[in-house]
């Protein structure tokens, strides 16, 4: 079977892997599920005969357009509820740069996390193990998601 057409008949399998890597990581810690992920692109490529490289783009492209479609998704409600009077546009706007601000907090939260496990000699894909996929075992909400 020509490489293409081999490319085009797993396309939809490895979409499908990619929506079970994606609630993956939307339900566990992000570090513990980009380590599951690199395996699953890695397993993908191999049992398909594909270039990793394209396998992980296709990933990425996957999560950047769900991202986007997300975001969309939650702009219209919100501009529908300035619509319907729910909120004024001015809070809406505050709601989008809370929103953002929240998810920078938690990026830093996450990466201060990681490196304080790193500088104190902690192995967090080890504890994975023993605490779940979040150091608190609970999905991933313990003390942080991601770490």
């Amino acid at each position: 079977m020509n490489n293409k057409i081999k490319y085009a008949i797993s396309l939809p399998i490895i979409v499908a892997a990619i929506l079970a890597g994606t609630a993956l990581y939307n339900a566990s810690g992000a570090k513990a599920a980009e380590a599951t992920n690199s395996s699953l692109i890695q397993t993908i490529a191999q049992k398909f005969g594909l270039s990793q490289d394209d396998v992980q783009k296709t990933v990425d492209d996957y999560r950047s357009s769900n991202r986007a479609d997300r975001q969309a998704n939650q702009d219209a409600k919100l501009d529908q509820a300035v619509t319907d009077g729910v909120i004024t546009d001015n809070q809406k706007n505050l709601i989008i740069s809370k929103r953002s601000e929240i998810r920078a907090t938690e990026q830093k939260n996450r990466d201060e996390m990681q490196k304080w496990m790193s500088d104190n000699g902690i192995d967090h894909s080890k504890l994975q193990t023993y605490m779940g996929n979040g150091a608190g075992g609970h999905s991933g909400r313990g003390m942080g998601r991601g770490i």
